[in-house]
């Protein structure tokens, strides 16, 4: 990042605020199973991430408006995620580089989706907890799962 615009924010990243919580409901046998997930930190496979980190995932952490402060004048663009939720994604008008993401989805809405990439300090980035990888079904074939994270082949629209 050229240091034009920064983020800042308070407290630890959590899935508390706005719950991100994705229900999913599937018929088998004809009963219905459901699947409640919390999600604190989590690494996402989903088509827009990797076209928006030109990578295999994007690395996000989710904090609570509340808590995060912009310094600068990002700029953004729209688009609607995969399984129809809109998005804005704010970035650097200079470098570039994506800074956080948010929506109206009601489970996100509540908080920033914060690329965990662009956290400065020794060490910060490296210490981090994820515990969710998300959109599994577009994992790259040369990615394997991660041990003991919970694994959601795709949220719901």
């Amino acid at each position: 990042m050229c240091g034009k615009v920064k983020y800042t924010y308070t407290g630890e990243p959590v899935g508390k605020v706005g719950y991100y919580q994705a229900l999913t409901i599937f018929a088998a046998f004809h009963q219905m199973h459901m699947l409640l997930l919390t999600m604190q930190q989590a690494i996402c496979h989903c088509l827009q991430c990797r076209k928006l980190s030109g990578s295999a995932f994007t690395t996000n952490l989710l904090i609570p408006w509340s808590n995060f402060h912009v310094e600068g004048s990002p700029k953004s663009t729209s688009w609607t995620q995969e399984m129809g939720s809109p998005f804005e994604s704010f970035f650097c008008g200079d470098c570039g580089s994506l800074i956080y993401k948010k929506t109206t989805a009601p489970t996100m809405k509540d908080a920033a989706i914060v690329a965990a990439g662009l956290l400065d300090g020794d060490g910060v980035f490296e210490d981090l907890s994820m515990d969710t990888e998300l959109y599994t079904e577009h994992r790259a074939n040369w990615l394997k799962p991660m041990d003991g994270w919970t694994q959601v082949e795709k949220l719901p629209s």
